[in-house]
């Protein structure tokens, strides 16, 4: 026996209106959880970005520091020929 079949019957909402609550639940969860999923998924997308940056941050650092070397190699070789 469920606990609706002991709620008084009533033609209009007005009168009981716990009798549309339900549809209002179920629908405000759907919305919920439509908005958990596209947060999870924003929060997804900017965990991959930083990651990603990061390893693009550290092929620019590897890339400047190749050319310091170079710049300094240079720097070198010029005073040793003076």
């Amino acid at each position: 026996m469920c606990f609706q079949d002991h709620m008084p019957v009533a033609k209009n909402s007005a009168t009981f209106p716990w009798r549309n609550r339900s549809l209002f639940n179920i629908e405000l969860m759907r919305l919920l959880m439509l908005y958990r999923s596209i947060a999870a998924a924003l929060l997804l997308m900017a965990a991959s970005a930083t990651l990603s940056a990061c390893n693009t941050v550290a092929g620019a650092g590897k890339d400047v520091s190749s050319a310091g070397k170079a710049v300094t190699n240079t720097a070198d070789d010029t005073k040793k020929n003076n």
